[in-house]
This record gives structure tokens, sequence and C-alpha cells, in this order.
């Protein structure tokens, strides 16, 4: 259920009034209801005029869900919930069954965690040992800024591919000094 929508009126939604509708189509759905007719219920009593998203999912695993709805799998078969907010709604979930996959299948999915983990140890060491001098008045700065945010290396781009080919691509991108002249200093061919 949207919290961040404007009803039929054009007017936010009260969210006081949403999370008490929530909480009583969470009673409803304990008792047994169908999870698309109080969906279709709710949109329809708070005026919202947009199309429903899909109640049930197929084959989820807790890696692709936020970590708030991760919990789902903390419970037993056939239980629900509580209320959830999660990206701009609440939601109800009900943990319909549970499997675990065998690891000949997960094979790729470990490997790219575990690249990406070193990929990201990688980035850590290199910028733990990068030691930066600014000229602050050249700059017009008025404090160093921060290479490498912590931000920055929690989440390495899925494209940088290994550290071997960062460090290669850095190496390419190395700037001539301000006295060389480039390709046109080269000297005629002899003929």
């Amino acid at each position: 259920m949207p919290r961040l929508i404007a009803g039929a009126s054009g007017q936010p939604l009260d969210a006081s009034a949403i999370k008490a509708k929530a909480n009583e189509l969470r009673e409803r759905a304990a008792a047994g209801e169908d999870f698309d007719q109080l969906q279709r219920e709710a949109y329809k009593n708070l005026g919202i005029n947009v199309a429903p998203p899909l109640t049930k999912l197929n084959m989820v695993r807790r890696t692709s869900l936020p970590q708030d709805e991760a919990k789902v799998f903390d419970l037993n078969v056939g239980e629900l919930s509580p209320v959830l907010e999660s990206a701009g709604a609440l939601v109800i979930l009900k943990l319909e069954s549970k499997q675990s996959i065998p690891v000949e299948s997960a094979g790729p999915e470990i490997k790219s965690i575990l690249q990406r983990d070193h990929l990201q140890r990688e980035l850590q060491s290199a910028a733990n040992n990068v030691k930066a001098q600014f000229n602050l008045n050249y700059l017009g700065m008025p404090s160093a800024p921060e290479l490498f945010t912590p931000s920055a290396l929690a989440q390495p781009s899925a494209n940088l591919g290994t550290a071997s080919d960062l460090r290669s691509r850095m190496r390419s991108r190395r700037r001539m000094p301000l006295n060389a002249r480039g390709p046109a200093a080269l000297p005629p061919p002899r003929q």
C-alpha cells in the first residue's frame, strides 16, 4: 500500500489513516482473506487511482529483497510479517514456502559475491596507501577534498572488472609531463 501518493482529491493521504488501514488489512489477511482482494479494496477505499502491484512473487531469494523485507524468511511457512515500511509503501508479507537451493546452482552468485568483496578489499587497500598533497590556494579550496569516500568504496561499479584490470586502466590514463610534446615531437620517419 503506497504511502507517498495522492488520493482522488489530489491531496497526500494521511499517514496515520494508511497505517491503521494496513494494520486492519493484516488482521483480515491473517484470518484467511485473499491478498489480491484486500489490496484492491484498500486502493479503492483510499482513492488511489493506480493499478495495484502483484501480491504473489515466485522464487524470491533473500538477497533480492530489501533488508527489512528479507525478514520474511525468518517466518514459518504460512505466517505473516507485521506491517513493514519499505520503499515508500507499507507491505505485509506472507511466507508461502521455503526451500534451500543446492550449492551447485548458487555457485555463480557465490563467485560474484566473492569477487566483489575481493575488489572492495583491493580498493580499500589502494585508498589507504594514497597520500595526496593539494595546493589549496591554486585550487581555490578551503580544505582538501576526500579522494575515496566510504560509499564509493562500499559500492564499486559493476563494470570495473578485477583489481588488475583497474590498475592497468589507471596506468594507461597517466598524463604526460607538461614539457612533453606527444606524437608531434616524434622525428619524421627515415626514408
